[in-house]
């Protein structure tokens, strides 16, 4: 029987995977919802309002103010809890109905999505004689015109091959529509083909369809949200809460959004 990691500290769950990998045809590394949750929170990287007004709120990266927030790379930063997530979701792929489906390649966003999806495909071609010579890489953001893009151009994909996009995390499907973009853009004399499911370690999106495909997931979350730019009040700031931007790349901000 798996251990349950939602008793497991932070140590703990290091001791699991370091278990794991000493027999390398475990299969038993599904995890729960409930456990992908508590391994963030050990590792720092969950937050959530705690209804005191003085306490600050999140600005995501929309722009949109939330009551809630995953910083996810806190915890893909230990390199046993990436390598974990990402032996997890190559596993619900592989169990999918698409587990016979052709991936050729495996392609995530830069910056925090390009070792996870690294991770991911590695985790695929352990799963699958069919995909046992997979290929990844990750775009490039650029700025084109005052906009931020996601640029696709150190490799060709081939109009046979098959392309499987991997997340870290979603909150709107900017980020993840973006490389979509980007992908095709660098290939306008044909079509590319895309596996018809779309693989994340954290869905915000409230959605489970990304382009019609099916977005496969290891945690479905979903919090308040107040889109200011649309007029939308924010109970938080109308409560005196401060809100604060860049709590993903800004360890400091994420620390004043945590000491509360």
């Amino acid at each position: 029987m798996k251990q349950d990691l939602t008793q497991c500290s932070l140590q703990g769950v290091f001791d699991f995977v370091y278990a794991q990998n000493q027999e390398p045809h475990n299969s038993l590394l599904i995890l729960s919802e409930k456990e992908v949750k508590h391994i963030i929170g050990l590792a720092g990287g969950f937050w959530h309002h705690n209804g005191d007004p003085k306490a600050p709120h999140a600005v995501m990266r929309s722009g949109k103010h939330t009551d809630g927030f995953v910083s996810l790379p806190e915890a893909l930063k230990y390199v046993a809890i990436n390598n974990l997530f990402a032996a997890t979701l190559a596993k619900k792929i592989h169990r999918s109905s698409y587990h016979n489906q052709r991936i050729d390649w495996v392609i995530g966003s830069d910056h925090a999505a390009g070792t996870f999806s690294y991770a991911v495909a590695d985790e695929l071609r352990k799963c699958n004689f069919l995909w046992r010579g997979i290929k990844q890489d990750f775009t490039e953001k650029a700025m084109v015109n005052g906009e931020e893009i996601q640029k696709w151009s150190r490799h060709v994909i081939k109009k046979e091959e098959f392309v499987l996009q991997v997340e870290e995390l979603c909150s709107t499907n900017l980020t993840i529509g973006r490389v979509y973009e980007g992908v095709n853009n660098a290939h306008p004399d044909y079509t590319i083909s895309y596996v018809p499911i779309v693989g994340m370690a954290v869905n915000r999106t409230g959605r489970d369809l990304f382009h019609g495909r099916k977005v496969v997931s290891l945690l479905n979350i979903k919090f308040k949200e107040w889109d200011v730019r649309k007029r939308e009040e924010c109970s938080l700031c109308k409560g005196g809460s401060e809100p604060l931007e860049d709590v993903k790349k800004s360890a400091a901000t994420w620390a004043k959004l945590n000491c509360h």
